[in-house]
């Protein structure tokens, strides 16, 4: 019993595409029911290539179709494992259909040869060459998006200046100052207009004026939503305007 199901556990299947022509499947049971494979009938189209023979192998070793010509049959017969392939024609030798019994029982025998030596550890037609494997496409590489384009900003200040000398009396007036931005750098000019303070002593007065031009450059140091911090190093020039004298 033991030998038995070890003998049927190491056999191997061909896989036969069906329908086959005539009587071929009686026949091609005949000449191999003795041998250590089992034929597996699968009613499918035919396969296309030996690539296309392996994929519908569905586990075979072997699978095997035949093809009905004008002249007589072609059989083709395929190790899925070893990926190798038969391709044989068997002519018609008179006008019978397929060649008569004696075409299709040639057929049977030539399968049955190629099974047993494919048991017999042997090899069976032409090598194909390997499967081609796709190769996989490149992935692509996230680009960076490009860093936006930082605008140049021109800013407008008006303000109200104040000036102390300790000598003179104070100074004071509108002030009004343009900037251009860029990033962080800062460039300012701007200008001051004096209102004009009047000195006098006892026996004089006099009305002085003081006007600026100033020139700054600097960098931010905070930019947010409500404002602005810069650092400026600014030079300037001033200029004092002396009225009539009254006595």
């Amino acid at each position: 019993m033991s030998a038995l199901c070890a003998s049927a556990s190491a056999q191997e299947t061909a896989r036969v595409v069906t329908p086959l022509p005539a009587d071929l499947d009686e026949r091609l049971e005949g000449q191999t029911t003795d041998l250590d494979w089992r034929l597996t009938r699968t009613r499918m189209p035919v396969p296309r290539d030996l690539d296309d023979a392996a994929r519908r192998s569905r586990g075979a070793r072997v699978v095997i179709w035949v093809e009905t010509l004008e002249t007589g049959l072609r059989l083709h017969f395929v190790d899925v494992r070893d990926r190798r392939l038969l391709v044989r024609d068997f002519a018609a030798p008179n006008d019978e259909a397929f060649g008569g019994s004696a075409n299709l029982e040639a057929v049977a025998v030539a399968v049955r040869s190629a099974l047993q030596a494919l048991s017999l550890g042997g090899e069976v037609g032409v090598a194909a060459p390997p499967p081609v494997v796709a190769e996989p496409e490149p992935i692509p590489v996230p680009t960076p998006p490009p860093e936006p384009a930082t605008p140049t900003s021109v800013e407008a200040e008006a303000g109200w200046w104040l000036a102390l000398d300790g000598e003179s009396p104070t100074q004071h007036g509108p002030s009004l100052r343009f900037a251009l931005r860029r990033k962080r750098l800062v460039v300012g000019l701007g200008g001051e207009v004096g209102l004009g303070v009047r000195l006098q002593d006892e026996l004089t007065r006099v009305t002085v004026t003081r006007h600026a031009a100033t020139v700054d450059l600097g960098v931010g140091l905070l930019d947010g939503a409500r404002g602005s911090l810069d650092l400026l190093a600014r030079a300037g020039l001033a200029r004092f305007r002396r009225g009539e004298v009254e006595t």
